[in-house]
């Protein structure tokens, strides 16, 4: 698609050409769960479902998802609407910015709204077209959107004094505009009259009857609506009056002479324009459209397609269940993403969803779909997940409150909590089947299952295959209040514990891993760090770890990334010392900078070239060199598809080399140069991506299923050297 960008500010228009670096390598894994707004064009329907966009052709029902990678400015929509006038599709995003669709695809982006600094709320609560304009209700006042020129053409501030007053709702009649906030309906004639004075808005404005704020407002049948925030539908004409209170969910909607209300499960009910009640479609709805005898329903999971004669098609875009992923984990032969806890230290009381992608293609399976509720009154707050090696179909899931849940071909067979394992796996709050605070989940070579525990004594039990559970009781015993992750090396065994008392809690288990008497342990708090250079390091928290191929630990923390080398050294010297990478400044000065120092790193991946993939906080993804002192890509939500530059979790697919990245606005991947390398390359084991590669393909070629450091020769038919390079553990990228 064609976009072009106006910076009205300057009143210039000016074409602005988006191209991702290695666009191709992207994909969106964006959550459509909850569809909640459906809009009708001339050629097709788009709805927003959990503040992500798609549409449904209406010739060929085929169904397209709608992201930055296809030209447009943001992920995250919270509004649409269609002007008929002029063909075009008006749609605002939740951080402001605005794109206008045309009918042939281009794409206009008018950045002003988002752009402009201003210390008030500026999300747009409802959208209302008049002949080429979009009015704007706006959290501080009306902002006008000239469709033709692709401008914003006013800004009413039509509060008493001029004061910036939230309008959540407006609509237009042959004289005059309505405007809706907290306490009145301001109005005004919108012919021949100064609209950018507030004195011209309040002359006329009608008090609100309820002490509740109200969202959206229409005209239909010469009389007022809006919806107050508990969904009682209110009337005005000379006076104030309830229209409609059975539903704990009600949206208006408006399209050949009649009124619609959404009522979620009370049905899609239609008035005339006698507002009298003419019927009820039994179908959930959360907003409705209505054309050529027609409806097209948002039904929360999908879009239904509804005609006259009862006939009903139902179209539902793939997506992870869950938008605000935590964490991710590939397992068997799945990419899991889990909700993970609340806030740093405390659970979220998420919905128990197990969502993972496999074969292209994501599966959700909910609570109930699982059985959950034949084991326990409710759970919430899935942490970490392992599968099985002998058994794809065998897998466990945590949970930051109900223990471990035991699961076979998509169905639990048991839960692993204090009452179940004996006081194996522990309760925070005794006899509290709700404090067994879980996470961590993982698996060593003797195939005995780990899990961390939080707020108890001795926070690490394991499951073996011989003797069941086991909780290690080490000699000194030990407490954590926010346990969170394992490390596993060749000669080790590590448990990080996160948020609050940054330490790593290291222990060697003498090749016997359920017998915690003859284990060597060691406690290192990151309150006592030194460096080699001999300087204090007090991190606040500690966010991730993983082990590189040259047996260092990277550690995420709130001050940039902090190594181990040489870790096993933990365990006989007195005074062991972490260190940083160090870059040289580009200047004369001798001096150096450390590793994104004071950033956030959040998420650690070692990828199989040993290169380093950083998620951070506030900064986006990079990738570095081995030893990081080189930055070989930087990934922002400015320069790719992320929605955020918030990185949660990173998380390869060693078959694939596709870098899994967790925002809290959304799952992306990125196909990366690495995977991981056979142990024996043959015949059978080799293949490049795409085969063949067609005249039109733009991307890179990868050639996988290679031995590590593998020397790769590219020639042409006549045997001619065209490209030579080594691969990234198991493959090569070629352009």
């Amino acid at each position: 698609m064609k976009k072009i960008g106006l910076l009205i500010l300057y009143l210039i228009t000016s074409s602005i050409a988006i191209a991702y670096e290695n666009a191709d390598k992207w994909e969106t894994h964006l959550s459509y769960s909850n569809t909640n707004r459906v809009c009708v064009t001339e050629n097709k329907v788009f709805a927003i479902a959990s503040n992500h966009l798609y549409s449904i052709s209406k010739e060929d029902k085929l169904l397209e998802i709608h992201t930055k990678l296809d030209g447009f400015s943001e992920n995250e929509v919270t509004e649409i609407q269609y002007s008929k006038e002029r063909k075009c599709l008006i749609i605002v995003y939740t951080n402001s910015n605005i794109d206008i669709l045309e009918s042939d695809g281009t794409i206009y982006n008018i950045p002003d709204l988002y752009q402009k600094q201003i210390s008030v709320n500026k999300t747009v609560h409802q959208i209302t077209i008049d002949k080429e304009y979009a009015y704007l209700a706006t959290g501080f006042g009306i902002v006008v959107v000239n469709l033709k020129k692709k401008e914003i053409a006013n800004t009413y501030i039509i509060g008493p004094d001029a004061t910036k007053v939230p309008v959540y709702g407006i609509t237009i009649d042959e004289e005059y505009i309505y405007a809706l906030s907290s306490d009145y309906i301001y109005k005004a004639k919108k012919e021949n009259t100064n609209l950018l004075d507030y004195n011209n808005w309040q002359e006329n404005k009608i008090p609100l009857n309820t002490s509740k704020n109200c969202n959206s407002l229409y005209k239909f049948s010469n009389s007022l609506f809006t919806i107050k925030s508990d969904s009682i539908v209110y009337m005005y004409n000379n006076g104030w009056k309830d229209f409609y209170t059975s539903a704990k969910h009600a949206k208006l909607s408006f399209s050949d002479d009649k009124m619609f209300i959404s009522a979620a499960s009370n049905g899609l009910i239609c008035y005339n324009n006698n507002l009298s009640e003419e019927y009820i479609k039994a179908i959930y709805s959360l907003d409705a459209t209505y054309e050529n005898n027609t409806f097209w329903i948002a039904s929360s999971d999908c879009v239904s397609f509804y005609d006259n004669n009862g006939n009903i098609e139902r179209f539902k875009t793939s997506g992870p269940a869950l938008s605000n992923a935590q964490t991710l984990k590939f397992s068997g032969d799945r990419m899991y993403i889990m909700n993970g806890r609340g806030s740093k230290t405390d659970r979220g009381y998420k919905t128990p969803y197990i969502s993972f992608y496999k074969d292209k293609k994501w599966t959700t399976y909910t609570p109930t779909q699982l059985g959950m509720y034949d084991f326990i009154d409710y759970a919430y707050d899935v942490t970490s997940v392992v599968t099985d090696p002998k058994d794809k179909s065998h897998y466990y899931f945590s949970t930051f409150g109900e223990g471990v849940f035991e699961v076979k071909n998509d169905k639990i067979i048991a839960i692993h909590n204090h009452a179940t394992t004996n006081n194996q796996i522990k309760t925070a709050n005794e006899g509290n089947f709700h404090y067994n605070r879980c996470d961590g989940l993982n698996i060593d070579s003797y195939g005995n299952i780990y899990v961390a525990m939080s707020s108890v004594n001795n926070p690490i039990t394991l499951l073996s295959p011989s003797i069941g559970w086991k909780n290690l009781e080490h000699k000194d015993t030990y407490r954590t209040e926010w346990a969170h992750k394992f490390i596993f090396t060749s000669k080790f065994r590590a448990l990080l514990s996160t948020r609050s008392s940054s330490e790593i809690y290291f222990w060697h288990d003498n090749k016997t891993p359920t017998d915690p008497s003859d284990d060597k342990v060691v406690r290192y708090t990151a309150l006592y760090w030194l460096d080699k250079d001999g300087k204090s390091i007090s991190p606040t928290y500690l966010s991730d770890a993983q082990e590189d191929k040259n047996g260092t630990i990277w550690i995420g923390t709130d001050m940039g990334p902090i190594l181990l080398q040489d870790p096993s050294k933990i365990f006989t010297s007195n005074d062991y010392r972490c260190t940083r990478v160090k870059i040289n400044r580009d200047d004369d000065s001798g001096l150096a900078d450390y590793l994104l120092d004071g950033e956030t790193v959040f998420a650690i991946e070692v990828d199989y070239g040993n290169r380093k993939w950083l998620g951070t906080a506030n900064s986006g993804l990079y990738l570095v060199s081995e030893d990081g002192t080189e930055t070989l890509a930087h990934f922002t939500k400015d320069n790719s598809p992320l929605s955020s530059n918030n990185i949660s979790d990173l998380e390869l697919n060693p078959h694939t080399g596709e870098l899994f990245i967790a925002t809290p606005e959304g799952v992306f991947s990125y196909h990366t140069d690495s995977t991981e390398p056979v142990k024996e390359a043959t015949k059978e084991t080799v293949y490049a991506y795409p085969n063949p590669v067609r005249p039109e393909f733009s991307g890179d070629v990868i050639i996988g299923g290679l031995e590590d450091n593998s020397l790769v020769w590219i020639t042409d038919i006549s045997g001619n050297l065209i490209f030579k390079g080594r691969t990234v553990g198991g493959s090569l990228s070629w352009n």
